[in-house]
């Protein structure tokens, strides 16, 4: 178009120089409104502001992405001897029923072990294991410990200076050389590979609590523990009992434990505290009191106003009253071999080694039914909806109480 405009002017301007001075003026008017081309940005300024907008998406990406719950993985695909650790939660699963979550940070080595259950030592850090297949058994190694559940929930926690063990649901049995602890619902356990030494002191100690009873010897590795029920928590913190209720009562005791502890037990206003054998130990918070009853290692107590009931291995339910005396015992099981559970304030179901489960009323003192099962039970009742929930071989049972 410029070529044009100069061969028109220039033919203007030869025919006629009155024209050809307008003609002139209107091109340089006309050149003046040509857009002048912009001077591009500098390549590292685009560059750098690239790299900006990228960091900011990534600020507002990261979190949201490490939240973000991994893909979780066939246990049987982990490689027997491999190390894990994982940089976020890792959940494993060797059935739908039976998951493991590994928390970030931990350190956890599958290892060889029956097929039917997750075989694995945890050396540091944080796992939750949920089993709710009767069949599966799984089995944790923690330190010396070796943790046994069957149809429970339960988390472990392993640190350098210790570890610990907090059960949701189900059972939990904790075993080592010459020591074995048992869990339940709601029960609590830390425990210190070594015993912290004491800072000496200049001032002088006060005397310990003397006790009545015989073969009160030195300080025991016992585990700490709590449990709760009816409404009273109860801790032990080394060989210290300490309870609380519900209306802010609390009380302290000093325990004769003279071996480790094998399990303890809440019931209502008492605990329960278990060393082998026939040593038992019933103690109130304001007095203790050795029972040798023959009960055994039978996990069922149950808090009752008269007193405590129990569940011997031999299947014999014994009302204890709070001052350490027997006050009934009755034969009602061809032997015991798991937890019984509550069904309300008066009854309690139990189940039998047999393929049976009984309802038994505590202040009417007998058997109000008997249920017979296919198979026997294998692991703890629990409750559900008012319905109690039998663990057996082929499956759960879900049975009116």
């Amino acid at each position: 178009m410029k070529r044009e405009w100069i061969r028109l002017a220039a033919e203007l301007r030869a025919s006629d120089e009155s024209v050809g001075k307008p003609v002139d003026r209107l091109w340089q008017e006309f050149c003046a409104l040509e857009p002048k081309p912009r001077p591009r940005a500098a390549p590292w300024r685009l560059m750098l502001a690239g790299a900006v907008l990228t960091l900011c998406i990534l600020a507002v990406l990261l979190p949201v992405l490490r939240r973000a719950p991994a893909i979780e993985r066939p246990w049987r695909q982990v490689p027997i001897g491999a190390t894990l650790r994982p940089d976020r939660a890792q959940p494993f699963h060797l059935s739908p029923s039976n998951r493991l979550v590994a928390e970030s940070g931990a350190r956890l080595v599958r290892e060889d072990g029956p097929s039917e259950g997750m075989n694995a030592r945890l050396l540091s850090g944080k796992i939750l294991i949920e089993n709710r297949d009767p069949a599966a058994k799984n089995r944790i190694q923690c330190g010396p410990y070796l943790l046994r559940e069957i149809g429970t929930r339960y988390r472990v926690d392993c640190r350098e200076e210790g570890f610990s063990v907090s059960v949701e649901d189900g059972r939990v049995e904790l075993s080592r050389p010459g020591e074995r602890i048992l869990l339940t619902a709601g029960e609590r356990l830390d425990r210190l590979w070594q015993a912290p030494t004491p800072a000496p002191s200049n001032r002088a100690r006060a005397p310990a609590a003397s006790h009545t009873q015989e073969g009160v010897s030195g300080q025991a590795p016992i585990a700490d523990w709590e449990g709760t029920d009816l409404g009273y928590r109860h801790r032990l913190i080394g060989r210290r009992h300490e309870w609380t209720s519900g209306d802010s009562r609390r009380g302290a005791l000093d325990l004769p434990l003279d071996d480790p502890l094998v399990w303890a037990r809440a019931a209502g206003p008492w605990a329960v505290f278990y060393m082998g054998g026939d040593h038992l130990l019933l103690s109130t918070g304001t007095a203790v009191h050795r029972l040798l009853s023959g009960l055994l290692t039978a996990p069922s107590v149950f808090a009752e106003e008269a007193g405590l009931w129990f569940l011997n291995s031999r299947g014999e339910f014994i009302l204890v009253e709070a001052s350490g005396a027997e006050a009934h015992r009755e034969k009602i099981l061809s032997g015991n071999l798991w937890e019984g559970v509550r069904l309300d304030a008066a009854r309690v179901a139990l189940p039998g080694a047999t393929a049976e489960w009984v309802v038994y009323s505590l202040p009417r003192r007998r058997v109000l039914a008997r249920h017979a099962l296919a198979e026997p039970a294998n692991g703890p009742l629990r409750l559900r909806d008012g319905k109690v929930l039998i663990p057996t071989a082929g499956g759960t049972v879900l049975a009116e109480p």
